[in-house]
């Protein structure tokens, strides 16, 4: 399995260094039938409502990792382009990851929100700023950190079920090619919201090596653009 490089400091394998896969997960790499992961806690438990602000502003430390991705999206008839900060301010690595999210439009400047991701929990959100499509459907994409996608080939199917804070999202990735470390996926994503589902099909390309994804568009309940514009672990690579 392709190394966690989110920082150098903190990941202490390296790339070349295979892992064995989370033996808490059943078998998600299908070659036929797609699998099917459902974190138990997902599996019986009501979607869990977004979590209430926190009192004081968010101030996290400095980040492990930065990433700003230019980002469009457009829904009944309206539009809007923004930049995407994620600052990577927590890490388990292959089980957890914390990010403080800022949305920059121009002249404007959404307020921050804490977003953890937990391979078995799924994603939780707390902050005074508002959670928008194009942040869930970005964030989900790095759910892919916990997979082991350096053995995945052409055609292999997998689906993983579990909660957000708009209710239930259920994502099916296909891998459609490879070209060194970038991976080609399609992937569909479905979140269930007390019983309306809000639906995002496309297409993402996922850096295999940083873990990250470089760029994606879907269509459905949105169109969603995303192109991933800076990253300070790349930089610091240089």
């Amino acid at each position: 399995m392709t190394a966690f490089l989110f920082a150098s400091s903190l990941f202490v394998a390296a790339a070349s260094t295979p892992a064995a896969a989370p033996s808490v997960s059943p078998v998600v790499f299908a070659t036929a039938a797609p699998g099917t992961v459902v974190p138990p806690a997902a599996a019986s438990a009501a979607p869990v409502p977004r979590a209430a602000a926190p009192a004081a502003p968010l101030t996290p430390a400095v980040p492990v990792r930065r990433l700003e991705y230019a980002v469009s999206e457009k829904s009944d008839g309206d539009f809007a382009a923004s930049t995407l900060a994620l600052d990577l301010t927590a890490i388990n690595a292959g089980s957890a990851l914390t990010f403080l999210v800022v949305d920059r439009q121009p002249g404007s400047e959404s307020a921050p929100l804490n977003a953890h991701l937990d391979r078995h929990d799924g994603m939780t959100v707390t902050g005074d700023g508002g959670f928008s499509d194009r942040e869930e459907v970005l964030l989900a994409l790095f759910e892919l950190s916990f997979e082991d996608v350096g053995r995945l080939e052409k055609g292999e199917t997998w689906v993983r079920t579990e909660r957000t804070p708009d209710g239930t999202a259920t994502t099916t990735y296909q891998v459609l090619g490879a070209l060194g470390s970038l991976l080609d996926f399609s992937v569909k994503h479905e979140v269930d919201t007390s019983g309306y589902t809000s639906t995002w099909q496309g297409r993402v390309v996922y850096d295999a090596i940083s873990r990250a994804p470089t760029s994606a568009e879907f269509s459905g309940q949105s169109a969603i653009q995303i192109k991933l514009a800076s990253d300070s672990l790349v930089a610091q690579s240089r």
